[in-house]
């Protein structure tokens, strides 16, 4: 296990929930369960600089609400200092 799993967890959940309540104020999470595999790169504050969804989930919604968030996410804590900045993450949406 990664030395910074912890930190990649804590990413992956607030991704999540962020994705989640974007498509709650959007009309409702989609039918279904979906994933989506994606690369973030943090700076050293723990904002998104640069996002790449590797393996969309198919599902137009799922998928343009990733790109609506990314854009914009900002996490709770700052990554560990000594940590590569760039991760990479299964996203994923049961509705």
């Amino acid at each position: 296990m990664s030395k910074y799993a912890w930190y990649t967890r804590r990413v992956k959940d607030e991704m999540e929930k962020i994705v989640r309540k974007y498509l709650e104020k959007k009309g409702g999470i989609p039918k279904g369960q979906f994933e989506a595999i994606i690369a973030v790169q943090l700076d050293d504050r723990g904002v998104v600089t640069k996002y790449s969804i590797i393996e969309p989930s198919g599902n137009p919604d799922f998928d343009a609400a990733l790109k609506e968030t990314l854009s914009a996410a900002v996490m709770q804590d700052p990554p560990p200092p000594e940590m590569p900045r760039v991760i990479k993450l299964k996203i994923l949406s049961q509705g």
